[in-house]
């Protein structure tokens, strides 16, 4: 976990490997489309399922880079709590 806490307090100041990070995210997008479709039966280029993946993606992401620049790492929640903590937060997101 430290390297990637290191890794994205780098990519902070390095446009390259933020590109490499976005990149990373844009590419799971479509993974997590795929799973969203297959478990409930829409096709994968839906754009209620395009737009959930994305949601879904923009929330691991901003969690994983509140979790790693965060400068309270002693005393704040852990990398699973701050990951937990923004799936709840769009938990029935798009159902009414």
């Amino acid at each position: 976990m430290r390297a990637l806490r290191d890794l994205l307090r780098l990519s902070r100041d390095e446009p390259g490997l933020r590109a490499v990070w976005l990149q990373a995210h844009y590419d799971a997008e479509a993974a997590f489309a795929a799973m969203i479709a297959e478990r409930t039966g829409r096709p994968a280029g839906d754009l209620a399922v395009r737009v959930e993946a994305g949601v879904l993606n923009t929330a691991m992401r901003i969690a994983v880079e509140d979790w790693a620049l965060r400068s309270d790492r002693s005393t704040g929640p852990s990398f699973a709590e701050t990951v937990t903590r923004a799936l709840r937060m769009i938990d029935g997101v798009g159902r009414g």
